[in-house]
């Protein structure tokens, strides 16, 4: 079944998330941290040390050392977390630009070398990606293009590039409530650019068509 208009068909197919640390995590940051000191350690107030003070004192200092890399390695994983939601949000506006057919955010979310493999199996380079949706009809062509919707995301965040790869559905306009009907796989190749996630690949995968019975 062919969309009229899209590149996509069942068969040849291939929110920002703003990152605030809440109150909640400051409040879990603050209880590890403080759980980190023993309350015993009031005791060390610059009076004579009685015996085994140092070797508190040593361990102490240990427990102190191991709190504050948990703290670190905790605010790491909620960054890269952030990190990987707005990557993800990054496909979700590409694939929402092609449904829509709107080249000007294309523009924004492909990097300069952007190259692909189309839902045909070609390769078409950035200006031949973009330009299949620079069209005097786009709003005839919206209008039979079915919602484009991308779930189920794997993404490998390797601080300056990530890949992602993530199921690519058609979902139907008429009907919202209705679930969407899976097509393919997507991937994306993504690299920051001055701060900004940009991609510059991706390759549309088919699911196989199904057996004749």
């Amino acid at each position: 079944m062919n969309i009229p208009g899209s590149r996509f068909s069942v068969f040849s197919i291939a929110k920002r998330f703003s990152f605030k640390l809440q109150g909640a995590v400051l409040s879990v940051a603050a209880i590890i941290a403080f759980g980190a000191v023993p309350r015993s350690l009031s005791a060390y107030d610059g009076s004579a040390e009685s015996p085994g003070t140092e070797s508190r004192i040593d361990s102490v200092a240990n427990k102190s050392s191991a709190r504050a890399l948990q703290i670190e390695l905790a605010l790491a994983r909620l960054s890269r977390g952030a990190s990987d939601e707005k990557i993800i949000d990054v496909c979700k506006r590409a694939a929402e630009a092609q449904e829509k057919y709107d080249p000007s955010t294309l523009e924004k979310l492909y990097a300069a070398d952007y190259v692909e493999i189309s839902p045909k199996g070609e390769i078409d380079v950035r200006e031949k990606a973009i330009g299949f949706y620079k069209v005097e009809n786009a709003e005839e062509l919206r209008a039979k293009t079915p919602r484009y919707v991308l779930d189920e995301f794997k993404v490998r965040n390797y601080g300056k590039f990530a890949m992602v790869i993530a199921k690519f559905s058609f979902g139907s306009r008429e009907d919202p409530s209705k679930p969407p009907m899976p097509v393919g796989l997507v991937l994306y190749a993504l690299r920051k650019e001055k701060g900004v996630w940009k991609i510059y690949s991706a390759q549309f995968t088919p699911f196989p068509r199904p057996a004749k019975t």
